[in-house]
């Protein structure tokens, strides 16, 4: 496989997570529940994670017991430009 070739689909999952927010913005999700609702597994949403919320694409909405919840965050220049 090719660099480039793994690029596109890392690039590929990053934008499935994004567009799972985008079309579910009022909403707070787990990201276990993210991570199925974008088709992606745990683990390749643990590994874009970090840089959703430095993006400010996604903001924490609530804490429930251990999990805590995330939202799309409606306010942040990025959210959109996926």
């Amino acid at each position: 496989m090719s660099e480039n070739y793994l690029d596109q689909v890392m690039e590929k999952s990053f934008a499935k997570i994004v567009e799972f927010l985008l079309d579910n913005p009022v909403l707070d999700f787990s990201k276990k529940d993210i991570a199925e609702g974008a088709g992606v597994s745990r683990r390749t949403l643990h590994k874009y994670f970090p840089r959703l919320e430095e993006m400010g694409v996604v903001k924490k909405t609530k804490k429930y017991q251990d999990t805590t919840l995330y939202k799309l965050n409606e306010d942040s220049e990025n959210s959109g430009k996926y």
